[in-house]
């Protein structure tokens, strides 16, 4: 962290939702507005701590955006580390950009 100036990556904005309520079902729509730094969902920033261990000449060392997890909250207190508990949290969409990035 000394090294980087204690400048951490600031991650992809998060995008506005769009909900519309049906009979059984929902309609989610998502949406990123002009001033987001993912407005166009081609978020990458550099973090200078991965390194090329390998000398791979293809390396990157960026974080790129790859696509949105969506959660139903049992309410406002829940946390990022509790998004794997059932009882808080639980995963209801997930969808990944196409490209070459499997995991």
């Amino acid at each position: 962290m000394f090294d980087n100036c204690f400048k951490v990556l600031d991650g992809p904005h998060a995008p506005e939702l769009s909900i519309q309520e049906m009979e059984n079902e929902i309609i989610i729509s998502i949406y990123n507005k002009s001033v987001s730094n993912n407005k166009t969902e081609d978020y990458a920033e550099v973090d200078p701590f991965i390194v090329n261990v390998d000398n791979n000449p293809n390396f990157d060392n960026s974080y790129r955006f790859q696509g949105y997890q969506l959660y139903q909250l049992k309410d406002a207190t829940v946390g990022p580390s509790e998004l794997d508990n059932l009882d808080r949290a639980r995963l209801v969409f997930q969808t990944d950009i196409k490209d070459t990035i499997a995991n």
